[in-house]
């Protein structure tokens, strides 16, 4: 047992009896104990940094003036304790990062207007837009105004975000989607591939859709889960479209998106590796500024094109109007999207017939063929139905016998 002591606040270094390792160390009034956490290092230097950054993170603060804290400080409590719990978490670390790397070392006082001034001026010189600084701002914003609303600062500076860019949603062509079909190697690129065209959902509501939220006697998709609150980024409930209805029949029950059961939280990975191998393949290279987002817009823009009414749009996507007494009382249920429902249907004859003879391959999830006409999987399987991959030798149709 070391006699070093290091100490900041009430935690301190230590060692448990027989370990080489460094441990955060402080007393629970709750409990009268004395409680070590380990640091999992045994150099005694690195343990200082370690516990000086968890104290920075994870320490109480109270009543600071904003010249006695740095904004690297500050920053990451606000990472530690808020943003990385948030769906934006990883947008969040690097708006940290670059905001570390060039501010890091003054106080939150010091963070003037000028400062911010001097900040923009760098960025848009090294080619950043407006709208990528005005994000990362806007995580300094945060950061300041949550400390203020915790009682951890006595005042902070005025934020100043640059002007937002002008709008600019990519929209991708049938001919795009196309090939995302032709180029998506696995049944869960190709299964959120079919979703989101047949809800136009935000990834993330299509990777947390499960079968027990489709209806199969509704024909209804609740893209809400039970048990998660409405936010601004609502969910609705969506009459299923036919081309889908046979995929979630016979999916496995559980997340419709998965791999190998387990619930995907992303679907970037897979997405770059697909975007990867159509460019390698020579697709235009345009292709890589299609997202999974795109597909969101795609479809918002091709139900205007066809003439689906915006209210039956807004519904679709989840939006609400200003009128939100009304929308409590006056529920619009799925069955009256179905202007919305057809658009989405004929979209998807479209791609098939834009697929042409590869939709034959392009367009199965787990067997299945998905299309405007689709073959059901029977009922009762032979116990080794599943032995061989039926994509890699011959398509499975409804007529093949089992």
């Amino acid at each position: 047992m070391s006699d070093d002591r290091f100490q900041i606040g009430r935690w301190w270094l230590s060692q448990r009896r027989g370990s080489a390792n460094w441990c955060r160390t402080w007393f629970d009034d709750a409990s009268r104990q004395t409680k070590r956490a380990s640091l999992g290092t045994d150099d005694f230097e690195a343990a200082k940094g370690l516990l000086a950054a968890w104290v920075t993170a994870h320490g109480e603060m109270r009543q600071r003036p904003p010249q006695n804290i740095t904004m690297r400080s500050l920053l990451r409590r606000y990472y530690e304790q808020h943003a990385k719990h948030q769906a934006s978490g990883e947008a969040a670390y690097y708006a940290v990062l670059k905001l570390d790397e060039t501010v890091g070392e003054i106080s939150v006082a010091d963070f003037t207007l000028q400062k911010q001034a001097d900040f923009i001026a760098a960025e848009r010189a090294r080619g950043m837009s407006d709208s990528y600084i005005r994000r990362t701002l806007a995580i300094a914003q945060s950061a300041m105004s949550r400390a203020m609303d915790a009682n951890e600062l006595t005042s902070a500076p005025k934020i100043h975000l640059p002007p937002e860019s002008p709008e600019r949603e990519r929209v991708a062509t049938l001919a795009e989607i196309a090939t995302l079909f032709r180029y998506a190697e696995t049944d869960r690129l190709r299964t959120f591939l079919v979703l989101a065209i047949a809800t136009s959902a935000r990834p993330g509501a299509i990777l947390d859709l499960t079968t027990f939220q489709c209806d199969m006697g509704s024909g209804t998709i609740h893209l809400n889960p039970p048990g998660r609150r409405q936010n601004k980024k609502r969910r609705p409930s969506l009459p299923m479209a036919r081309f889908v209805r046979s995929m979630v029949a016979s999916a496995t029950p559980g997340h419709l998106v998965h791999y190998n059961g387990r619930h995907l939280a992303k679907i970037r990975s897979p997405w770059r590796r697909m975007i990867a191998r159509a460019i390698a393949d020579k697709v235009d290279r345009s292709i890589a500024e299609v997202t999974p987002y795109t597909l969101r817009h795609t479809m918002a823009t091709e139900m205007r094109r066809r003439d689906v009414p915006v209210w039956q749009i807004a519904k679709w996507l989840g939006h609400t109007s200003e009128h939100k007494t009304t929308e409590r009382y006056a529920k619009v249920r799925p069955e009256d999207l179905d202007e919305a429902l057809a658009a989405t249907e004929a979209y998807f004859a479209d791609l098939e017939r834009e697929l042409g003879a590869d939709a034959e391959w392009a367009l199965r999830v787990d067997g299945l063929r998905v299309s405007c006409v689709l073959a059901t999987r029977p009922r009762y399987r032979h116990p080794f139905e599943n032995m061989v991959e039926p994509r890699g030798i011959e398509p499975l149709t409804s007529t093949m016998p089992l």
